[in-house]
């Protein structure tokens, strides 16, 4: 989660800082022989600072970051239209929950 509305003020994560955290985190990961994809969901409203985020893993061959509030928000549209979920479950509330599910699963080390 990058946090950016609330916090902007209190903690730097502009493109160049947030290239700086990438750069000192997959130090050395290419090595390790398997490709790593970040979840990324954020309450940023700017659409080209979430795309510059995105394209910082264009610069290591072994990662990809996914924007998780896209795809969250896709699956949830798309289940509650087939009728797997019930319509009411479309809206911000259960795309937070969701994602919440999946932070504490990314924790799990195997």
């Amino acid at each position: 989660m990058v946090r950016r509305g609330d916090v902007v003020d209190e903690c730097d994560t502009n493109i160049d800082r947030m290239r700086e955290y990438f750069e000192c985190s997959f130090k050395g990961t290419n090595n390790l022989g398997y490709n790593l994809t970040l979840l990324l969901s954020s309450d940023e409203k700017d659409t080209d600072y979430w795309k510059n985020i995105i394209e910082l893993a264009d610069d290591y061959n072994h990662v990809a970051i996914m924007d998780a509030d896209k795809t969250v928000k896709t699956v949830i549209r798309e289940a509650t239209r087939n009728g797997v979920l019930d319509k009411h479950l479309d809206n911000n509330y259960f795309v937070f929950e969701v994602e919440s599910i999946l932070r504490n699963w990314s924790q799990v080390t195997l």
